[in-house]
């Protein structure tokens, strides 16, 4: 066992409430209440050997600092860990959002074995690569939103995805955990968003945001919702439902504590799996009573009035978009599609959810089309 000793005013840093919890998830139980002020949890080993632990439950005790510290000792004996060990997975995130100057996300995971396969000290691998590649792309699209420049299609700005970057500080008991921190703020691009960010980081207003989200979800506040969803437009809506999935095909509750720079911001926030397939069929609805509209300027690749197709090249990000004509242009003889012209086109989109997989398919329409040219 590694004997690494901390400082003893460092265990200010640790919340009760989440040494209960670390405590219930490995295997302890509580024995009794030695007052209103502490518990006793009690271990039992393979071997039959009873450890007994007392822990605070209020910081404003004289000596919280050396009760804690006595609890991790024990810690320290039962799982064979030095002490540092142990507090680095039970120290307060915003003691080490202050430490890393940075945002900092603690999730923790409970998984259905059922599902994973996995105990709860394990993750599949495959679950939670999906999970947090869900998220990532959540937060991209929350912060293109936040940043004034929404777009449901195409490649978010690298100087919105350089600051929505989520990177992984490391891994910790309790549950399954693992540690995000969200870039840090890159002083130069920042100053490029500040008139429409209020001077406040763009990491941090994306965190706000899920959290609300999250928050909306857990509650079933689905009014609520669909509002703040509709708010942040179809992409968002669009990978929020993704990152559910991801959560509900896991099996998998997700609990999340924020560290923030900010000493207004950060908080915890929870949704479970039920949570996650409610909100789904909310969004499923929400996206096919609510298209959206919106204009692009691209070059007409390929049109066919018999079959009533398009597929136009978005000049802005050289994407490629497609889908069916709309009859009020058909039968407009005015208006003439030439292919390799430049035009100016208004697209409806809404996307139909399959019932089985709950996967989502743009459904796109051509409802308006004239020459660039005109416009200029």
């Amino acid at each position: 066992m590694k004997t690494s000793e901390l400082d003893i005013d460092i265990y200010n840093n640790v919340k009760p409430d989440k040494v209960l919890e670390y405590l219930r998830l490995s295997g302890w139980h509580k024995h009794s209440n030695f007052s209103d002020r502490a518990a006793i949890w009690v271990y039992n080993n393979a071997n039959g050997k009873q450890f007994q632990a007392l822990l605070p439950l209020t910081t404003d005790i004289p000596d919280y600092a050396s009760r804690m510290d006595d609890v991790f000792r024990v810690l320290a004996l039962v799982e064979q860990r030095s002490q540092s060990e142990i507090f680095n997975d039970l120290v307060d995130v915003t003691a080490i959002a202050t430490d890393k100057g940075r945002e900092v996300l603690n999730l923790r995971f409970n998984f259905d074995s059922d599902v994973t396969g996995v105990s709860e000290i394990e993750a599949s691998a495959k679950h939670l690569g999906v999970i947090l590649e869900s998220l990532q792309n959540l937060f991209d699209s929350i912060a293109q939103v936040k940043a004034g420049r929404p777009s449901p299609f195409g490649k978010v700005a690298k100087e919105i995805t350089d600051q929505a970057r989520l990177s992984i500080l490391g891994t910790f008991k309790g549950s399954f955990g693992v540690r995000l921190a969200i870039a840090p703020k890159p002083e130069q691009q920042q100053l490029s968003l500040t008139d429409t960010l209020e001077n406040q980081p763009l990491g941090e207003l994306v965190i706000d945001e899920f959290f609300k989200v999250l928050e909306q979800s857990h509650d079933r506040n689905f009014e609520h919702l669909s509002d703040r969803l509709t708010n942040l437009q179809r992409r968002t809506t669009s990978n929020y439902r993704k990152f559910l999935l991801s959560l509900s095909d896991a099996d998998a509750s997700l609990a999340i504590d924020w560290g923030s720079l900010n000493t207004n911001r950060g908080g915890s926030a929870r949704i479970t799996a039920e949570d996650a397939i409610a909100s789904i069929e909310t969004i499923k609805k929400l996206e096919v009573e609510a298209p959206q509209e919106y204009q692009v300027m691209g070059e007409l690749l390929a049109a066919s009035k018999t079959g009533k197709t398009f597929e136009l090249r978005n000049m802005e990000d050289d994407s490629r978009l497609s889908g069916k004509i709309s009859d009020e242009i058909l039968e407009d003889r005015n208006i003439k599609l030439t292919i390799g012209t430049l035009y100016n086109a208004t697209l409806r989109e809404k996307i139909a959810v399959s019932s089985i997989t709950g996967e989502g398919k743009v459904d796109r329409v051509l409802i308006k089309i004239h020459p660039w040219h005109l416009e200029a």
